[in-house]
């Protein structure tokens, strides 16, 4: 496989155990970032942690707030779990004892895929609980490394009212403005190097 040239090249070399193995462990580490998303995001709705309303909600108890997104959460990471399940692990035996092994690497190819598209949309959702959380906050200074982040935030996702309302939209606005044109990618990596900067 050249990934850099988008090209397969045919090989005596068949047994793919070395990309089974790699997709198997990218599978594995999406699945714990993701669990570390779900986390933060049942922190961010403890008043007692945060001292924002419960369920960053302004409507009190009788508005849900993120409550029924945090249900998402929770089945986007247990779909991320499901799929760090290793496929080079699975016993095999194939061709009438003539090849004794499989790397059933298309099969982890094809779960690694279906990962990035749970972890998509869990980052999303964690970047809109994030925004609630800065609507709610009120005047807040931000970091000039994330500030441009937090602007591109504010049009997609409007504060929550009292009055509930579905976020489906808003998440995949985020996934697809902020995501997937590497925005989200250049401003980490922007803030890393900076944090890395020698101080004066």
């Amino acid at each position: 496989m050249l990934a850099d040239a988008d090209r397969a090249l045919a090989t005596a070399n068949f047994h793919a155990d070395g990309l089974a193995f790699a997709c198997d462990g990218i599978a594995a580490a999406l699945s714990a970032l993701g669990a570390a998303i779900l986390g933060r995001c049942v922190v961010a709705t403890d008043p007692g942690l945060t001292g924002l309303p419960r369920m960053l909600t302004p409507g009190g108890p009788d508005s849900a707030g993120i409550a029924p997104l945090l249900k998402t959460l929770q089945a986007l990471a247990f779909e991320l779990h499901r799929h760090a399940q290793p496929a080079a692990a699975v016993p095999q035996m194939a061709s009438g004892l003539v090849e004794d092994m499989m790397s059933f690497a298309p099969q982890a190819a094809e779960k690694l895929g279906e990962s990035v598209v749970s972890f998509r949309l869990l980052t999303a959702a964690e970047l809109r609980v994030a925004a609630q959380m800065l609507h709610l906050r009120g005047d807040i200074e931000i970091g000039p490394a994330l500030t441009p982040a937090v602007e591109g935030l504010h049009p997609i996702c409007p504060p929550l009212a009292a009055e509930d309302r579905p976020l489906a939209r808003e998440i995949e606005a985020i996934a697809t403005d902020l995501l997937d044109t590497g925005m989200l990618a250049r401003l980490a990596d922007a803030a890393l190097r900076a944090a890395a900067a020698p101080r004066d």
